[in-house]
């Protein structure tokens, strides 16, 4: 993905559009985020880049961070994949697409 990346979490003060639409993306990914206890060899959370259409279509997401644990990069991508269509992009948004990059919190 190419273009203004926007982070989840972070962005504090009265929340714009863009927060409230990026806080709904966060949701709707964290409810497909369940990964088991214990993984061998995880030394970081998973981080995935991924891109959103202003109609809200996703775009497939790529890991940027690996975890070191190939099951849980799996599943961090699983996560977004699963979203069929995130909330339409607001108007303020100037681009034709919205890149986002994910970290996904596993407790290791």
């Amino acid at each position: 993905p190419t273009g203004d990346t926007l982070s989840v979490g972070g962005q504090g003060g009265t929340p714009s559009a863009m927060t409230l639409w990026l806080s709904r993306v966060k949701f709707q990914v964290e409810r497909n985020w369940t990964a088991p206890a214990g993984l061998p060899g995880v030394k970081a959370s998973p981080e995935v880049v991924f891109e959103v259409a202003r109609d809200g279509r996703p775009g497939r997401p790529k890991l940027r961070v690996k975890s070191g644990s190939e099951m849980l990069d799996r599943l961090a991508l699983r996560a977004v994949s699963a979203v069929e269509s995130f909330p339409p992009v607001p108007s303020s948004w100037q681009g034709e697409t919205v890149v986002v990059r994910y970290v996904l919190q596993y407790a290791h």
